[in-house]
């Protein structure tokens, strides 16, 4: 992966060190892959995450092409309850891989910068 795609996803408030790059792909804060790194966090993700920040973080993966429009309609659709809806979420997301994760997390940095700060992934509100 070269840098120009690293500068254009990285967050200036995560704590991820995106330009940390080996053969096993990117790594965050904790020395691990991203896609790692999300899954150590899944349970605080699934037990935390809002429906407004489903819809939104739905609308900039299908944006980034990440996920298809099905992927999309079945996280949205196939799920009664929010939990549900955010475990398969963060599953297809960690199965796309370290870019698609970091790409993930830079989202959620935006959009729901509480729970990226609970799951140690943001410094938090800067006033």
């Amino acid at each position: 992966m070269d840098q120009s795609v690293l500068t254009e996803i990285k967050c200036p408030q995560c704590y991820l060190l995106a330009d940390l790059l080996s053969e096993e792909g990117i790594y965050g804060i904790f020395g691990l892959p991203t896609d790692q790194l999300l899954r150590k966090k899944r349970r605080i993700f699934i037990h935390s995450l809002g429906a407004g920040t489903i819809n939104a973080l739905l609308d900039y993966l299908l944006e980034d092409e990440i996920i298809s429009q099905e992927n999309m309609n079945k996280v949205r659709d196939e799920n009664d309850t929010v939990m549900d809806k955010a475990r398969v979420l963060i599953d297809l997301v960690i199965g796309k891989g370290s870019k698609s994760c970091l790409k993930f997390i830079k989202h959620l940095c935006e959009e729901d910068s509480q729970l990226a700060a609970k799951m140690g992934l943001h410094k938090g509100e800067v006033e």
